[in-house]
Protein backbone atom coordinates (compact mmCIF):
# COMPACT_ATOMS: atom_id res chain seq x y z
CA UNK A 1 0.00 0.00 0.00
CA UNK A 2 1.47 3.49 -1.17
CA UNK A 3 2.67 6.40 1.69
CA UNK A 4 -0.14 8.22 0.27
CA UNK A 5 -2.79 5.60 1.41
CA UNK A 6 -1.16 5.00 5.18
CA UNK A 7 -0.51 9.10 5.58
CA UNK A 8 -4.23 10.20 4.26
CA UNK A 9 -6.88 9.71 1.27
CA UNK A 10 -4.60 10.12 -2.28
CA UNK A 11 -5.15 12.72 -4.35
CA UNK A 12 -5.47 13.70 -8.06
CA UNK A 13 -2.58 14.95 -9.63
CA UNK A 14 -4.15 17.28 -11.95
CA UNK A 15 -6.90 18.47 -9.90
CA UNK A 16 -5.90 17.76 -6.14
CA UNK A 17 -9.24 16.42 -5.24
CA UNK A 18 -9.26 13.09 -2.81
CA UNK A 19 -10.09 10.02 -5.14
CA UNK A 20 -12.95 8.03 -4.67
CA UNK A 21 -12.43 5.36 -2.06
CA UNK A 22 -13.09 1.75 -3.63
CA UNK A 23 -14.30 -0.44 -0.70
CA UNK A 24 -12.75 -4.11 -0.06
CA UNK A 25 -9.45 -2.71 -2.59
CA UNK A 26 -6.15 -2.23 -2.22
CA UNK A 27 -4.64 0.03 -4.76
CA UNK A 28 -1.54 -0.56 -6.45
CA UNK A 29 -0.38 2.57 -8.73
CA UNK A 30 -1.73 5.31 -10.53
CA UNK A 31 -2.10 3.37 -14.24
CA UNK A 32 -2.50 6.68 -16.13
CA UNK A 33 0.88 7.06 -17.22
CA UNK A 34 0.71 3.62 -18.80
CA UNK A 35 -2.62 3.48 -20.07
CA UNK A 36 -1.44 6.60 -21.83
CA UNK A 37 2.09 4.73 -23.02
CA UNK A 38 -0.32 1.56 -24.10
CA UNK A 39 -2.95 3.43 -25.92
CA UNK A 40 0.08 5.18 -28.46
CA UNK A 41 1.33 1.89 -29.00
CA UNK A 42 -1.91 -0.03 -29.89
CA UNK A 43 -3.60 3.29 -31.71
CA UNK A 44 -2.13 2.32 -35.08
CA UNK A 45 -4.12 -1.44 -34.64
CA UNK A 46 -7.15 0.01 -32.61
CA UNK A 47 -9.22 -1.08 -35.74
CA UNK A 48 -9.15 -4.58 -34.58
CA UNK A 49 -12.14 -3.63 -31.83
CA UNK A 50 -14.22 -3.56 -35.12
CA UNK A 51 -13.12 -7.01 -35.72
CA UNK A 52 -13.84 -8.90 -32.55
CA UNK A 53 -17.80 -9.85 -33.61
CA UNK A 54 -16.93 -11.60 -36.65
CA UNK A 55 -13.94 -12.97 -34.94
CA UNK A 56 -15.81 -14.46 -32.24
CA UNK A 57 -18.80 -15.93 -34.85
CA UNK A 58 -15.34 -17.82 -36.63
CA UNK A 59 -14.35 -18.88 -32.64
CA UNK A 60 -18.25 -20.32 -31.75
CA UNK A 61 -18.16 -22.24 -35.56
CA UNK A 62 -14.60 -23.76 -34.31
CA UNK A 63 -15.86 -24.55 -31.23
CA UNK A 64 -18.83 -25.73 -32.74
CA UNK A 65 -17.09 -28.10 -35.59
CA UNK A 66 -14.66 -29.50 -33.13
CA UNK A 67 -17.27 -30.00 -30.48
CA UNK A 68 -17.05 -33.97 -29.57
CA UNK A 69 -13.20 -33.49 -29.35
CA UNK A 70 -13.48 -30.10 -27.50
CA UNK A 71 -15.50 -31.83 -25.01
CA UNK A 72 -13.20 -35.25 -24.76
CA UNK A 73 -10.47 -32.86 -24.08
CA UNK A 74 -12.40 -30.74 -21.54
CA UNK A 75 -13.36 -34.42 -19.72
CA UNK A 76 -9.45 -35.70 -20.13
CA UNK A 77 -7.91 -32.43 -18.15
CA UNK A 78 -10.80 -30.64 -16.42
CA UNK A 79 -9.79 -32.49 -12.49
CA UNK A 80 -6.09 -32.49 -12.91
CA UNK A 81 -4.27 -30.01 -10.65
CA UNK A 82 -2.28 -28.48 -13.32
CA UNK A 83 -5.17 -27.38 -15.27
CA UNK A 84 -7.32 -26.22 -12.25
CA UNK A 85 -4.20 -23.89 -11.91
CA UNK A 86 -4.03 -22.86 -15.73
CA UNK A 87 -7.61 -22.29 -15.02
CA UNK A 88 -7.47 -20.01 -12.45
CA UNK A 89 -4.63 -18.23 -13.78
CA UNK A 90 -6.31 -17.71 -16.80
CA UNK A 91 -9.08 -16.43 -14.78
CA UNK A 92 -6.80 -13.51 -13.30
CA UNK A 93 -4.67 -13.04 -16.54
CA UNK A 94 -8.17 -12.22 -18.65
CA UNK A 95 -9.82 -10.15 -15.90
CA UNK A 96 -6.27 -8.16 -15.70
CA UNK A 97 -6.41 -7.86 -19.53
CA UNK A 98 -9.75 -6.80 -19.69
CA UNK A 99 -9.58 -4.24 -16.73
CA UNK A 100 -6.13 -2.69 -18.58
CA UNK A 101 -8.04 -2.25 -22.14
CA UNK A 102 -10.60 -0.54 -20.42
CA UNK A 103 -8.29 2.06 -18.57
CA UNK A 104 -6.09 2.34 -21.87
CA UNK A 105 -9.40 3.35 -23.95
CA UNK A 106 -10.57 5.67 -21.08
CA UNK A 107 -7.07 7.27 -21.50
CA UNK A 108 -7.12 7.24 -25.59
CA UNK A 109 -10.30 9.83 -25.04
CA UNK A 110 -8.59 11.65 -22.65
CA UNK A 111 -10.26 10.21 -19.29
CA UNK A 112 -7.42 9.76 -16.33
CA UNK A 113 -8.18 6.66 -14.71
CA UNK A 114 -5.86 6.99 -11.45
CA UNK A 115 -6.43 3.76 -9.49
CA UNK A 116 -5.91 0.12 -10.15
CA UNK A 117 -5.21 -2.33 -7.64
CA UNK A 118 -7.46 -5.46 -6.25
CA UNK A 119 -10.57 -5.99 -4.55
CA UNK A 120 -12.90 -8.50 -3.29
CA UNK A 121 -16.04 -8.06 -5.15
CA UNK A 122 -19.51 -9.19 -2.94
CA UNK A 123 -16.33 -10.30 -0.14
CA UNK A 124 -15.46 -12.97 -2.04
CA UNK A 125 -14.40 -12.49 -5.94
CA UNK A 126 -10.65 -11.58 -6.16
CA UNK A 127 -10.66 -9.40 -9.37
CA UNK A 128 -8.31 -6.62 -10.63
CA UNK A 129 -9.98 -3.48 -10.81
CA UNK A 130 -9.35 0.45 -12.29
CA UNK A 131 -11.62 3.07 -11.54
CA UNK A 132 -13.95 4.01 -14.77
CA UNK A 133 -16.07 6.31 -11.91
CA UNK A 134 -14.30 9.69 -14.67
CA UNK A 135 -16.18 8.03 -17.90
CA UNK A 136 -19.25 9.86 -16.29
CA UNK A 137 -17.87 13.25 -17.87
CA UNK A 138 -17.90 11.13 -21.80
CA UNK A 139 -20.24 11.78 -23.98
CA UNK A 140 -22.71 8.49 -24.27
CA UNK A 141 -21.07 7.10 -27.30
CA UNK A 142 -17.30 6.84 -25.61
CA UNK A 143 -18.80 6.19 -22.35
CA UNK A 144 -20.39 3.07 -24.67
CA UNK A 145 -16.80 2.52 -26.58
CA UNK A 146 -15.05 2.43 -22.90
CA UNK A 147 -17.81 -0.08 -21.55
CA UNK A 148 -17.81 -2.37 -23.94
CA UNK A 149 -14.17 -2.84 -24.12
CA UNK A 150 -13.79 -5.60 -21.62
CA UNK A 151 -16.32 -7.40 -23.58
CA UNK A 152 -14.47 -7.35 -26.78
CA UNK A 153 -10.81 -8.27 -24.72
CA UNK A 154 -12.66 -11.45 -23.46
CA UNK A 155 -14.38 -12.32 -26.70
CA UNK A 156 -10.76 -11.84 -28.59
CA UNK A 157 -9.25 -13.81 -25.54
CA UNK A 158 -11.67 -16.64 -26.64
CA UNK A 159 -11.31 -16.60 -30.33
CA UNK A 160 -7.10 -16.51 -30.02
CA UNK A 161 -7.04 -19.41 -27.63
CA UNK A 162 -9.44 -21.51 -29.68
CA UNK A 163 -7.84 -21.00 -32.70
CA UNK A 164 -4.40 -21.95 -31.28
CA UNK A 165 -6.04 -25.05 -29.47
CA UNK A 166 -7.43 -26.22 -33.02
CA UNK A 167 -4.25 -25.71 -35.06
CA UNK A 168 -2.11 -27.61 -32.00
CA UNK A 169 -4.45 -29.65 -30.24
CA UNK A 170 -3.30 -33.37 -31.82
CA UNK A 171 0.30 -32.19 -30.92
CA UNK A 172 0.03 -32.84 -27.30
CA UNK A 173 1.91 -30.96 -24.92
CA UNK A 174 1.03 -28.50 -22.60
CA UNK A 175 -0.05 -25.34 -25.06
CA UNK A 176 -3.26 -26.98 -26.32
CA UNK A 177 -4.25 -27.39 -22.02
CA UNK A 178 -3.39 -23.59 -21.42
CA UNK A 179 -5.54 -22.87 -24.85
CA UNK A 180 -8.31 -24.43 -23.98
CA UNK A 181 -7.69 -23.02 -19.96
CA UNK A 182 -7.83 -19.50 -21.49
CA UNK A 183 -10.61 -20.40 -23.98
CA UNK A 184 -12.67 -21.60 -21.39
CA UNK A 185 -11.99 -18.82 -19.01
CA UNK A 186 -12.40 -15.77 -21.20
CA UNK A 187 -15.56 -17.51 -22.91
CA UNK A 188 -17.09 -18.20 -19.08
CA UNK A 189 -16.15 -14.52 -18.10
CA UNK A 190 -17.59 -13.43 -21.11
CA UNK A 191 -20.97 -14.66 -20.05
CA UNK A 192 -21.16 -14.25 -16.58
CA UNK A 193 -20.22 -9.92 -16.87
CA UNK A 194 -22.03 -9.72 -20.14
CA UNK A 195 -25.31 -10.57 -18.24
CA UNK A 196 -26.74 -7.18 -17.83
CA UNK A 197 -28.85 -8.54 -14.67
CA UNK A 198 -25.40 -8.64 -13.10
CA UNK A 199 -23.68 -5.57 -11.62
CA UNK A 200 -20.54 -6.23 -14.18
CA UNK A 201 -19.69 -4.95 -17.39
CA UNK A 202 -22.73 -5.43 -19.20
CA UNK A 203 -24.87 -4.21 -16.68
CA UNK A 204 -22.48 -0.58 -17.08
CA UNK A 205 -22.65 -0.78 -20.76
CA UNK A 206 -26.14 -0.96 -20.52
CA UNK A 207 -26.47 1.95 -18.60
CA UNK A 208 -24.41 3.79 -20.56
CA UNK A 209 -26.71 2.80 -24.03
CA UNK A 210 -29.53 3.92 -21.91
CA UNK A 211 -27.98 7.11 -20.71
CA UNK A 212 -29.61 6.63 -17.27
CA UNK A 213 -26.28 5.92 -15.10
CA UNK A 214 -28.24 4.53 -12.27
CA UNK A 215 -30.17 2.35 -13.62
CA UNK A 216 -30.17 -0.70 -11.09
CA UNK A 217 -31.04 1.41 -8.07
CA UNK A 218 -33.91 3.93 -9.75
CA UNK A 219 -35.04 0.60 -10.86
CA UNK A 220 -35.69 -1.48 -7.92
CA UNK A 221 -36.46 2.14 -6.24
CA UNK A 222 -39.30 3.09 -8.53
CA UNK A 223 -40.56 -1.05 -8.45
CA UNK A 224 -40.45 -0.50 -4.15
CA UNK A 225 -42.79 2.58 -4.85
CA UNK A 226 -45.26 1.03 -6.94
CA UNK A 227 -45.67 -2.07 -4.54
CA UNK A 228 -45.91 0.31 -1.40
CA UNK A 229 -48.16 2.49 -3.65
CA UNK A 230 -46.11 5.31 -2.70
CA UNK A 231 -46.52 8.28 -5.76
CA UNK A 232 -44.08 8.02 -8.43
CA UNK A 233 -41.72 11.19 -9.48
CA UNK A 234 -43.52 13.63 -11.76
CA UNK A 235 -41.06 13.69 -14.32
CA UNK A 236 -40.72 10.00 -14.87
CA UNK A 237 -42.60 9.61 -18.31
CA UNK A 238 -44.50 6.29 -19.04
CA UNK A 239 -41.84 4.90 -21.11
CA UNK A 240 -38.84 5.48 -18.40
CA UNK A 241 -41.72 4.12 -16.21
CA UNK A 242 -42.01 0.61 -18.35
CA UNK A 243 -37.64 0.37 -18.96
CA UNK A 244 -37.06 0.72 -15.07
CA UNK A 245 -40.38 -1.91 -14.04
CA UNK A 246 -39.00 -4.33 -16.41
CA UNK A 247 -35.47 -4.29 -15.86
CA UNK A 248 -36.45 -3.68 -11.90
CA UNK A 249 -38.40 -6.91 -11.99
CA UNK A 250 -35.77 -9.27 -14.17
CA UNK A 251 -33.11 -8.08 -11.59
CA UNK A 252 -35.06 -9.52 -8.33
CA UNK A 253 -36.06 -12.44 -10.14
CA UNK A 254 -32.36 -13.02 -11.22
CA UNK A 255 -31.05 -12.45 -7.64
CA UNK A 256 -33.27 -14.48 -6.57
CA UNK A 257 -32.50 -17.54 -8.52
CA UNK A 258 -28.91 -16.98 -8.57
CA UNK A 259 -29.03 -16.92 -4.33
CA UNK A 260 -31.28 -20.35 -4.57
CA UNK A 261 -28.72 -21.83 -6.71
CA UNK A 262 -25.90 -20.94 -4.70
CA UNK A 263 -27.54 -22.04 -1.36
CA UNK A 264 -28.97 -25.46 -3.03
CA UNK A 265 -25.55 -26.47 -4.50
CA UNK A 266 -23.25 -25.33 -0.98
CA UNK A 267 -25.76 -27.00 1.14
CA UNK A 268 -26.03 -30.25 -0.95
CA UNK A 269 -22.53 -29.87 -1.05
CA UNK A 270 -21.62 -29.98 2.49
CA UNK A 271 -24.62 -32.28 3.71
CA UNK A 272 -23.02 -34.69 1.15
CA UNK A 273 -19.80 -34.46 2.61
CA UNK A 274 -20.25 -33.96 6.59
CA UNK A 275 -23.84 -35.14 6.59
CA UNK A 276 -25.65 -33.35 9.81
CA UNK A 277 -22.28 -30.84 10.64
CA UNK A 278 -22.74 -29.73 7.34
CA UNK A 279 -25.97 -27.95 7.64
CA UNK A 280 -24.58 -26.60 11.02
CA UNK A 281 -21.51 -25.14 8.75
CA UNK A 282 -23.86 -23.91 6.49
CA UNK A 283 -25.82 -22.02 9.22
CA UNK A 284 -23.00 -20.43 10.38
CA UNK A 285 -21.78 -19.39 6.78
CA UNK A 286 -25.27 -17.67 6.17
CA UNK A 287 -24.66 -15.70 9.47
CA UNK A 288 -20.84 -14.52 8.59
CA UNK A 289 -21.94 -13.47 5.00
CA UNK A 290 -25.10 -11.48 6.44
CA UNK A 291 -23.04 -10.40 9.68
CA UNK A 292 -20.59 -8.86 6.44
CA UNK A 293 -23.38 -7.48 4.61
CA UNK A 294 -24.76 -5.90 7.63
CA UNK A 295 -21.78 -4.27 8.37
CA UNK A 296 -21.10 -3.25 5.16
CA UNK A 297 -24.84 -1.40 4.83
CA UNK A 298 -23.61 0.42 8.09
CA UNK A 299 -20.70 1.63 7.08
CA UNK A 300 -22.22 3.24 3.64
CA UNK A 301 -24.88 4.86 6.12
CA UNK A 302 -22.29 6.32 8.28
CA UNK A 303 -20.20 7.99 5.46
CA UNK A 304 -23.23 9.45 3.86
CA UNK A 305 -23.95 10.86 7.35
CA UNK A 306 -20.46 12.30 7.31
CA UNK A 307 -20.66 13.58 4.13
CA UNK A 308 -24.37 15.23 4.97
CA UNK A 309 -22.48 16.93 7.96
CA UNK A 310 -19.84 18.61 6.28
CA UNK A 311 -22.00 19.92 3.20
CA UNK A 312 -23.97 21.32 6.07
CA UNK A 313 -20.64 22.97 7.48
CA UNK A 314 -19.53 24.37 3.78
CA UNK A 315 -22.92 25.70 3.47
Amino acid sequence: MSHSQQSGPALDPETGEPLRKIPLAVTFFDPYPSYRVFGDFLGPVAFIRHLVIPCALFGILIAVSDWYALLEHMQRVSFSFSFIQMFVLSLLTVNLLSKWMAGTAMARRGVASRQFGMRLQFGILLKFFTDRAPTKGLRPREQRAVDAIPLLTKLLLFTVALSIWAIRRREGGALPDLSLAIAASSFGAFLFTANPLFPADGYKWLSSYLERPNLRQDSLRILAMILRRRPLPSALTRGDLWVHMIFGIATVLFSAFLLYLIITVVLLGLEAEYDGMGVLYFCIMIAMVTLFFISLRQNKRASKRVKNEQKKRRA
